[in-house]
């Protein structure tokens, strides 16, 4: 469990992949999230709003973004708290 911010003092994120999570909004002001099966295709954005709770399968690819003068705050769980990292899950399945 952890909590994020997003936004322009914090600097932007990269699309990224772990193990499963869920995601509760906390708030967010012109906030998104996008989701996909690469990071250079992801999907439309999905409009974030205070109270909000997303699941996030693993290894799924997924970004927060926001607009300028925007936010997105966050409370995370993950289902497991070892071989959350792709690279270690990978490691683990071969």
């Amino acid at each position: 469990m952890g909590f994020a911010n997003y936004s322009e003092e914090s600097g932007s994120m990269d699309p990224h992949q772990h193990a499963e999570e869920i995601v509760f909004i906390v708030d967010s002001k012109n906030g998104w999230v996008r989701f996909g099966e690469n990071p250079d295709d992801l999907g439309e954005p999905v409009t974030l709003t205070k109270g909000m709770t997303l699941h996030i399968p693993p290894l799924e690819w997924h970004v927060f973004e926001y607009a300028a003068n925007g936010f997105v705050d966050i409370i995370f769980f993950y289902g497991q708290v070892d071989q959350i990292r792709p690279e270690e899950i990978n490691k683990e399945n071969n």
